[in-house]
This record gives structure tokens, sequence and C-alpha cells, in this order.
């Protein structure tokens, strides 16, 4: 069984050597994640975001997307949806960051996705007790004084720092692994007020991450 989902690409992040693709079903204004469970870590390859043309997806690309039921239910990721192997990505146009963010609430919590900055996860059992209606693994973000810095010594990824102003009223700092190719640097990079995209990423040694998956500058 198929169906369509016609949505904007707004996340195009570093994911064992391939993506995680993420945006807004424009039909429902929801987050939508999409995986392909043929692959190693779900994540999309560049054979899955290849276009009938044999053009590549883009950042804010407003594509259609058949879907199949999965075999995997992420409690964590609510938002997962399988692409089909079968049929490509269909291009219907292109949006600015204006027009995709219209539909898309600046989410203000206590923890941003329930996670805590210091140290930025949560443990999978933990997130596996809370109550399905409160489960969600993407949100936009308004980051404060951001800055960001090159990968720690060993490790692949810059780091983004930010002051996140939540729903108490306090001021929270977060470190968070910044995901998005875009914005990699040697050295540091002052961005000042950004909105962000961030994402509760797979399990590692028992826990989710909260990873920051897009940098958006200007709107």
């Amino acid at each position: 069984m198929t169906n369509k989902v016609r949505m904007v690409i707004m996340t195009m992040s570093d994911k064992h050597n391939g993506y995680c693709v993420a945006g807004m079903d424009l039909e429902s204004s929801k987050w939508v994640r999409l995986i392909n469970e043929e692959n190693s870590h779900f994540q999309l390859c560049d054979r899955d975001l290849k276009y009938e043309d044999n053009t590549q997806c883009s950042i804010l690309d407003v594509v259609e997307v058949t879907c199949v039921q999965g075999r995997t239910q992420l409690i964590h990721q609510p938002e997962n949806i399988c692409i089909s192997n079968e049929e490509p990505l269909k291009k219907i146009s292109s949006m600015s960051w204006k027009d995709a963010l219209r539909g898309c609430d600046v989410v203000r919590e206590e923890y941003i996705l329930g996670v805590p900055p210091r140290p930025p996860f949560v443990h999978c059992e933990e997130r596996r007790l809370m109550s399905r209606p409160k489960q969600k693994s993407l949100a936009l973000v308004c980051a404060k004084k951001t800055y960001i810095i090159p990968p720690d010594e060993g490790k692949f990824h810059s780091k983004i720092i930010f002051d996140y102003h939540n729903s108490q009223g306090c001021v929270l700092r977060y470190k968070l692994t910044l995901t998005d190719p875009d914005f990699q640097v040697d050295s540091n990079l002052f961005l000042g007020d950004i909105l962000l995209i961030v994402s509760l990423g797979e399990e590692y040694e028992s826990k989710y991450f909260l990873l920051a998956a897009k940098v958006i500058q200007k709107v």
C-alpha cells in the first residue's frame, strides 16, 4: 500500500555517509522525516534523492514522495515515513525560507524536545516511557547569541553553541553537534540570532542525542 506526501525539504543533514532528510508536510503542516529501511541506518543516499531527470534534490525543493508502509516503528521518531524504492521523488517547485516556515511554529518549551542542555541527551528507556502524544523528534527553535566552533579532536562535525529562552523564563546554554553540511567550520564563526531546526537522533549507547540539523540565518 502506498500514498503520496507533498512536502518542502528543510534538512539534508549528515547521517552515516548519507542524509537525514526532513521537512514540512504541506497538507497537514506537520513535520516529516524520510527514511529508507533498505539502508543500514535508514538514512537516504544520493540515489534516493535523484529525480527522474537525474538531477539531485535540494533544500527548499517542494517534492511529491511516494511512501510505503514501513516495517519498523521508532517510538521516539513518530515523524518518520518510509519512501518507496520503486518511484523516485518528483519535484513540484521550490520555496523561499519565508514561505517554507509560514506554517511552522517556533517551539518554546522548558527543554528543547525534552532534552536538557547538559548533557544534551535523554536515555532511551526514559523516552520510551513518555506518552505517545508527547513524542516528537523535530522542532524549530530560536537560537540567540549563536556561534559555531570547529569539531572536537578526532570528531567530524562542528559544534553549535547558543542561548535558548525557555518557557519558564530561563536562559539555557546549549552546545550541540551540528550535522548541517553547509556550516562546518575550521575556526569560530559568530552568527548571532538565528533559527535552528533540531532533531533527536538515532539510538547511540542507549541514548538519544539532540542534534542541530539546519541553520537558518535569513528569512
